[in-house]
């Protein structure tokens, strides 16, 4: 059940984020909020991460099914690898939902998060990137012992 809170976790976050965004910023503008390290910049992403896949949305979908069926198949798994893994894969799980309703209900994903020497990324990339690198290394800690 703590998978699920977080995922829900990351998906309100997310869209509080993306919706203060939008309301807030025009699309292309940019608010520097740590001169030379931070802005927000308000984009629209028809890809995935880089821009990959441009407006392939059934790709997209096809990948969400696949995720969700392997976090139900591998519930009990992931369970017995510990928290770590839990909170990780509630992480992944929730970005991906949060990208997943932007692509339902907009056709893209909002991003806004400009560090300068990446492209702009969101709070459900975040959770994705972080989640997938913590659910690696448990993951190859508990097959290390």
């Amino acid at each position: 059940m703590v998978l699920v809170y977080i995922a829900v976790m990351v998906v309100v976050l997310d869209q509080a984020s993306k919706h203060f965004v939008v309301t807030r910023l025009a699309y292309g503008e940019s608010v520097s909020i740590l001169p030379n390290i931070l802005s927000l910049t308000y984009v629209r992403n028809f890809g995935a991460a880089f821009g990959l896949f441009y407006r392939q949305r059934l790709l997209f979908f096809g990948a969400m099914l696949i995720l969700v069926l392997a976090m139900v198949v591998f519930w009990k798994e992931i369970v017995l690898v510990g928290r770590g893994a839990v909170w990780a894969s509630g992480c992944v799980l929730g970005g991906a939902l949060g990208n997943f309703v932007d692509r339902v209900r907009l056709g893209y994903v909002v991003d806004f998060v400009d560090v300068g020497f990446w492209p702009v990324f969101n709070v459900a990339d975040s959770a994705i990137v972080v989640g997938t690198a913590v659910l690696s290394y448990v993951l190859l800690r508990a097959e290390l012992r």
